[in-house]
């Protein structure tokens, strides 16, 4: 924590935050610390998921791995922002990411028009799974002139009513007991499931992917497309000017036992890489207020989720001498010249389980 804090205020103080457009972390722990960093620092963080397969696994095993980076990516890239970091673990940016231009999108509006057989082979290649009912993310149900869809990243779905080919209402819709808002809406975005591919993109991953010897349980572009991406993907370090963590340098060796696909080992060693700082060290007070009181000539920052808890550990928000920064960071930290501490408390997050949906083809 200490060592990617120290890189951040330097990069502040000399005014070269934007210098570092990608992060090069060992894990989502490490990433998650960068994270709440560039956050303090003004920067805004998109972090991508920890992605442990190695070339030739059947990606079923990681779908939520795999839709995570691509939420994530669709994100990074519809900000057109400069004051953005992105921060990837090392297994993840080790294996070519896909481009830019793999992540379109596309409103329905109300009163707008729908060609029922384009828009089925649009959602298809991109990544969409056809179902009876939708229940989650990146699935899609069209009856007649019914069309349920949950874009990926949404929490509920849209139901979007035509007449002949005409859109006549939509209405957001809760994806657990299927009943529409009462409100209807104007219009949502549709972005991919798995990529925005086009027909020709489309046949050319699933022609390698076919022609492939595995043991995927099925072969097709959910469980497999990630891998033959060629000329749609790109190696990110090669694209942005990155920095690494020591712990990702460390991790390096394990990481290359398995070479395939991976960009070149020499890449991240040549990368300019975040020393240990000296100037900081991680600090876990029992007594909160009694610790303050030995460092009270400091600058002293103090973060909390919210104010009930600032009050429960017994702060004064009157107190003109405490910054205090309503956020969820974790942040504790003590130099010669300032202290950090946060009330909040890491919270697990539990792994999704995502079983294999009834895919078809519309």
């Amino acid at each position: 924590m200490q060592n990617i804090y120290s890189f951040f205020k330097n990069l502040k103080e000399e005014k070269e935050l934007k210098s570092c457009e990608l992060l090069i972390v060992n894990d989502d722990k490490q990433a998650q610390i960068a994270k709440d960093i560039c956050s303090f620092f003004g920067q805004t963080p998109y972090v991508l998921a920890d992605f442990r397969a190695n070339f030739g696994d059947d990606l079923m095993s990681f779908s939520t791995e795999l839709q995570d980076i691509t939420k994530e990516l669709t994100s990074y890239y519809s900000n057109k922002k400069q004051n953005k970091v992105l921060i990837a673990p090392v297994r993840t940016v080790s294996y070519t990411l896909p481009k830019e231009k793999c992540f379109d999108s596309f409103n329905i509006e109300f009163a707008g028009t729908v060609n029922l057989e384009e828009l089925k082979t649009k959602l298809y290649n991109w990544g969409y799974y056809f179902v009876d009912i939708v229940t989650s993310e990146a699935e899609v149900s069209i009856r007649g002139d019914i069309i349920d869809i949950c874009p990926l990243g949404s929490e509920f779905g849209y139901r979007v009513s035509l007449f002949d080919d005409e859109v006549e209402s939509i209405r957001k819709f809760d994806i657990e007991d299927q009943k529409s808002f009462k409100d209807e809406i104007e219009s949502f975005s549709i972005t991919p499931a798995f990529l925005a591919l086009s027909d020709e993109d489309f046949e050319a991953i699933n022609e390698k992917v076919e022609s492939v010897s595995s043991d995927a349980f099925i072969k097709d572009i959910h469980s497999l497309g990630f891998w033959y991406l060629d000329e749609l993907g790109e190696y990110l370090p090669h694209k942005l000017n990155s920095f690494i963590t020591l712990e990702a340098l460390d991790e390096l060796e394990e990481v290359y036992v398995f070479e395939d696909k991976r960009i070149q080992k020499d890449k991240f060693l040549s990368l300019p890489s975040i020393k240990n700082s000296k100037d900081y060290q991680v600090i876990s007070p029992a007594n909160i207020q009694e610790f303050l009181t030995f460092h009270s000539d400091k600058k002293i920052t103090i973060i909390s989720a919210s104010e009930a808890k600032l009050k429960a550990n017994d702060f004064d928000l009157a107190n003109q001498k405490i910054k205090y920064l309503f956020e969820d960071y974790i942040i504790n930290l003590l130099g010669k010249d300032e202290v950090i501490i946060s009330l909040n408390k890491e919270v697990k997050k539990r792994r999704k389980k995502k079983g294999i949906s009834n895919r078809y083809i519309y």
